[in-house]
């Protein structure tokens, strides 16, 4: 098994004749007790799917169209008109 940046840690009780066996099996493969469970784990459960990240619209997409910006001020002036602004969401 390939090494590569590993995580949190899991603590398991294994009853001694497991145990027994995990030892033996993970030597006789040339491995360590931590990759062969690790390699059984990822068996069972599968690879852990990408995650898609949200877009900046679907953070923002509540805040779009928002503020009406008819008759605000463009530029430099904008800035001061726009925090002056008390928007009610509340409905």
């Amino acid at each position: 098994m390939r090494k590569r940046n590993l995580g949190a840690s899991l603590t398991i009780r294994l009853p001694a004749p497991l145990e027994r066996r995990l030892a033996s099996t993970s030597r006789a493969r040339g491995e360590t007790p931590s990759d062969l469970v690790r390699a059984l784990i990822e068996a069972e459960v599968g690879e852990a799917p990408e995650v898609a990240r949200p877009t900046a619209l679907e953070l923002l997409g509540d805040l779009v169209g928002s503020v009406s910006s008819a008759g605000l001020p463009a530029g430099r002036d904008a800035k001061e008109a726009l925090s002056k602004l008390v928007i009610d969401r509340r409905g």
